[in-house]
């Protein structure tokens, strides 16, 4: 804050010498000089200037009037009423003896004059508006707040000073003219002292906390605040009101009852501050009961309990899912709840009720049971597999209701090492019981145990005809074949031929093997070659199909071809290679392992025609299969086939003429024959 300096001015006042107006007197007295105005100690104004010597008094102007003085008194008191502020005109001569004055030295004192002093000083509390009374015309004003320059050349004399007065505390005010021209400035005017008091602000964030049962209520610190007034209410009547230093206070003695209170807290401060108290700020602490925990009994599916001492409604929740609505009574029945099988949290509840806050929570647990599916079995050979049960661990796996394991974990077993006899067994398996899971019942299956019988050992005497062979263990039977066909069953070691199966000049395979029965496979067979020796005049072409297959063959003429279906080529062999009886005309032998083909010869004319299979050429006779096919002649394109060389090809089998061109073969109802392989005919 800057600090005015109050100057005390000793004003002088100057002469300003003008030129003399009177004329010289009879004597001449020198002029005066050095004419000055001051203001004396006394507080009076004088004027006074040198000597002029000899003098017998001086004759002094002013206003007016002309005053005389003594000899050598060479200065006079001025009438401070005459003095103007501004220029005043003043003239003294020195008077002679004869009374006579000299010549007159006029001058010019300028005289200020200072403003009056501000009066009446007053300030609004609530608009910070200072206001003063004040006769100076033409003056301006200066403000000071505790010796700082706060408004300067104020021309109303009234100021708002809010902006200034924006903390608590003293405020000394005083109020200055202005000088101006021949007008000084004012002393400051006395002061006017304003203290600046404000409300507290209110505490905030009132909260309470209890630990280990002592409650506690706390706020917010206020700036300048000396202490806090703690006042409990419960409804509506005072319990207490104390003062604390802290932000804090222990209200525990007074709020022991279930019910709500009304805590309020002031901010206060000393006596000599500048704030007062501040507003109050209110909170409800509700000083809460607990409600005991029902008390759980469990019958059936009924879950029971006794009244909660202030307790209205119960809340039941199973495996934690609330179980709905507001239960006021006090039992529930939770069985349509605890369908799925194992251990049921059952919780039960009081819920809150005013003040009192919700119980903790009773548990008691309930237990539904299962019973494991049955696994579905099948066997694979000697492996038994199963279904895997939802929830199982392991199996038990029995043998005829003996158990072979009781902690299988997989889903399969294997029987083979169990089993070693042939015969037919039950083998059954369950999931065991675990947890809420009683075991499955068991499901069963039948497991036959199969063994070949032995293999035996043959020999074949061929002077008697006779196969003969070793016993097999367990065999009962025995089964003869000749090529693979079953020529007898007997329970005999040994078979004697007759004469009628070996008709062909050929090898023919003997075997002989032990018949199966109940839980026994067949043996294996031993098998013993006979080669056959007959006359090539004894072989025979045998035809297979058609009444009088051979007669027709003859009659209608054929043409024999050897083939070869893996070189794809034909030989020729004509047209007469047997006679009528069918007896080979032509030594075959030696196309053995190739096979004979026979194309009938036919005409337009034909309503039917007949296709003769290739027939591989060993051993014995031959045996041509045929069919007969009936034709419309539209159909029938084959070419007269008296050229024979022009297109042999296999179709379906058998050989056939396809005729120059290879054109496509229609034999039947009109289905074609376009799937052949022409063979190269030498």
């Amino acid at each position: 804050m800057k600090k005015f300096l109050a100057t005390i001015f000793l004003i002088v006042g100057v002469a300003l010498f003008a030129g003399i107006a009177t004329a010289s007197p009879a004597f001449a007295l020198e002029q005066t000089q050095n004419i000055a105005v001051y203001k004396a100690s006394s507080g009076e104004y004088v004027a006074e200037w040198t000597q002029v010597p000899d003098n017998c008094g001086y004759a002094f102007y002013f206003a007016g009037t002309r005053s005389v003085t003594g000899k050598d008194e060479n200065l006079i008191v001025l009438d401070e009423s005459l003095l103007t502020a501004g220029e005043n005109e003043m003239s003294v001569a020195a008077i002679d003896s004869a009374g006579a004055e000299g010549e007159k030295r006029t001058f010019v004192y300028e005289h200020y004059v200072p403003f009056s002093v501000p009066d009446e000083l007053t300030f609004s509390e609530e608009s910070k508006i200072l206001s003063w009374t004040d006769d100076n015309e033409n003056a301006t004003y200066d403000v000071v707040i505790n010796r700082v320059l706060v408004a300067n050349d104020l021309t109303e004399k009234q100021v708002d000073l809010s902006e200034f007065i924006v903390n608590v505390g003293i405020y000394e005010i005083k109020v200055m003219a202005n000088g101006s021209g021949y007008r000084l400035p004012s002393m400051f005017s006395n002061s006017v002292v304003y203290t600046e008091r404000r409300a507290l602000t209110a505490p905030q964030n009132l909260s309470f906390y209890n630990v280990d049962g002592k409650i506690t209520a706390s706020w917010s610190e206020v700036d300048n605040a000396e202490n806090y007034l703690v006042e409990i209410k419960k409804d509506g009547a005072v319990l207490s009101s104390f003062p604390v230093t802290d932000t804090s206070a222990d209200i525990s003695e007074y709020v022991t009852e279930v019910a709500e209170y009304e805590i309020s807290v002031v901010a206060d401060s000393a006596d000599d501050s500048f704030y007062t108290g501040s507003e109050k700020i209110t909170a409800t602490y509700k000083n809460l009961g607990s409600l005991d925990a029902p008390v759980l009994t469990v019958e059936g599916t009924v879950v029971s309990w006794e009244a909660v001492e202030n307790a209205s409604v119960y809340s039941v929740a199973v495996d934690g899912v609330p179980a709905g609505g507001e239960i006021t009574k006090t039992s529930f029945d939770f069985s349509e709840l605890v369908k799925a099988v194992g251990a049921h949290k059952i919780s039960v509840q009081a819920e809150e009720n005013g003040l009192y806050v919700a119980s903790e929570i009773s548990v008691v647990y309930y237990y539904t049971y299962g019973k494991l599916d049955a696994p579905v079995a099948t066997l694979s050979g000697s492996v038994l597999s199963w279904t895997e049960v939802e929830n199982a661990k392991d199996y038990t796996v029995m043998l005829d209701g003996a158990i072979l394991d009781e902690h299988v974990c997989r889903a399969t077993f294997d029987l083979s090492g169990y089993v070693a006899a042939a015969g037919s067994y039950e083998v059954s398996v369950k999931a065991n019981e675990i947890g809420f899971y009683n075991e499955s019942d068991a499901c069963s299956v039948t497991y036959v145990l199969t063994v070949s019988l032995g293999k035996t050992e043959a020999a074949f005497d061929e002077s008697t005809l006779t196969l003969k062979w070793n016993a097999v263990v367990g065999a009962t039977v025995y089964v003869v074949l000749v090529d693979g066909k079953v020529i007898c069953e007997t329970k005999n070691l040994s078979y004697t031929f007759d004469g009628t199966i070996f008709t062909d000049s050929k090898t023919y395979v003997l075997s002989v093997y032990a018949k199966g029965y109940n839980n026994f496979d067949d043996g294996e067979k031993a098998e013993v070659n006979f080669k056959n020796v007959i006359s090539q005049t004894k072989r025979k072409i045998v035809i297979d199909g058609i009444n009088g297959g051979l007669e027709r063959l003859l009659q209608k003429g054929y043409v024999a071809y050897i083939v070869s279906d893996t070189e794809m080529k034909a030989e020729s062999l004509g047209e007469e290679i047997f006679s009528s009886d069918g007896t080979l005309a032509v030594d075959l032998s030696k196309y053995n392992g190739l096979k004979l083909g026979l194309i009938e010869k036919y005409s337009d004319a034909d309503e039917e025609v007949v296709l003769y299979e290739l027939t591989a050429i060993s051993d014995g006779d031959i045996v041509v299969k045929c069919t007969k096919y009936s034709i419309a002649s539209s159909e029938f394109n084959f070419l007269n086939n008296e050229n024979l060389q022009e297109g042999i090809a296999i179709a379906d089998k058998v050989l056939v003429n396809v005729g120059e061109g290879g054109h496509t073969i229609t034999i039947v109802g009109g289905v074609s024959i376009v799937d052949y392989v022409s063979l190269t005919v030498k």
